[in-house]
């Protein structure tokens, strides 16, 4: 069973790696701080993502090149066991993304499931559509408390809502993701619903991103 957050989140360039006056440019010494690097260079650009952490992990989620390899390690939450959201890509993470922060606090009157965010967009077939949400998790050493509060993303055509194309939702991660082909031109419409609002008795606080490349 695997407990807390389902990793990895990204894989990060760590071979063929460049750096002056660096005596390791390879493995996880230069991975982590190439990620590091992104992050910080993504806050600088825009200052509002050094409260907001969470956004910087959608955003580097949603941005990552796709790798088509080891596709049957996909996890409930929509990552790939092995590659994560992909490679990191700095140029996705700095283009056309969109990010939003989003929160919610549960209605313990109400067992309705609530739309809490939808974009509707024109896509075009062939076009890869990668969409990110993520929370922080918390740090105490309980690893039950890192799971995800019923956070679900889903693909729809516009129009025909009641027909998922592509969906992911896990209660035991603190980030989700999709990946999608786009298969026909046309407006599609995604949606991030919570589908256990009764067990959530406090404020959360959330990022949501996505892009199309």
């Amino acid at each position: 069973v695997i407990r807390g957050p389902i990793k990895p989140n990204v894989l990060a360039p760590s071979l063929g790696v460049t750096v002056p006056n660096c005596s390791s440019s390879e493995g996880t010494s230069i991975g982590c701080a190439v990620t590091t690097g992104r992050g910080a260079a993504l806050m600088e650009k825009h200052p509002y993502l050094k409260v907001r952490l969470d956004m910087v992990m959608a955003i580097l989620n949603s941005g990552a090149s796709y790798l088509d390899y080891a596709t049957s390690y996909v996890c409930e939450n929509g990552y790939n066991n092995f590659t994560g959201a992909g490679r990191i890509n700095y140029q996705n993470s700095e283009g056309d993304y969109r990010v939003f922060a989003l929160s919610l606090t549960a209605d313990p009157n109400s067992s309705t499931y609530p739309y809490i965010h939808e974009e509707c967009e024109m896509m075009y077939e062939g076009e890869r559509l990668t969409i990110s949400v993520a929370a922080l998790a918390t740090a105490d050493g309980d690893a039950d408390n890192t799971k995800w509060p019923g956070i679900g993303i889903y693909v729809f055509k516009d129009g025909d809502l009641n027909n998922i194309l592509k969906g992911v939702y896990s209660d035991r991660s603190n980030v989700q993701y999709i990946n999608y082909v786009i298969p026909e031109d046309g407006y599609y419409v995604i949606q991030v619903i919570h589908h256990r609002q009764t067990e959530l008795t406090y404020p959360f606080n959330f990022a949501f991103s996505w892009h199309i490349e």
